[in-house]
């Protein structure tokens, strides 16, 4: 079975949906004193809309970058984003004992 993403008309919801969802996760996740973290947050989500809006799509304002190289960034951004919670000064080690709910 062939595996696909999602469609480009799609994409531009996932892209433009995850810039503020990323910019807001320190207060939402309850880490915006954890400085590397938010810092981290800050940069992927800042990262992807810098690249989204240079991306050769109908959603791309300066049309630079050809899709599937975008396409290749948001997977190599996602790798970086999981390997960024085990770097020393973003882990959180003693985690809140208030729950999130």
């Amino acid at each position: 079975m062939k595996v696909t993403g999602i469609k480009k008309k799609q994409h531009v919801f996932a892209d433009y949906s995850y810039v503020p969802l990323v910019l807001a996760a320190p207060k939402i996740a309850g880490f915006k004193h954890n400085l590397p973290a938010a810092v981290v947050c800050r940069s992927f989500a800042l990262t992807a809309l810098a690249y989204s809006l240079c991306t050769k799509a109908s959603w791309g304002v300066i049309k630079l970058i050809p899709y599937k190289v975008h396409a290749g960034l948001d997977v190599a951004s996602g790798i970086l984003a999981f390997a960024a919670g085990a770097m020393p000064g973003i882990r959180m080690i003693n985690l809140p004992e208030t729950p999130l709910y």
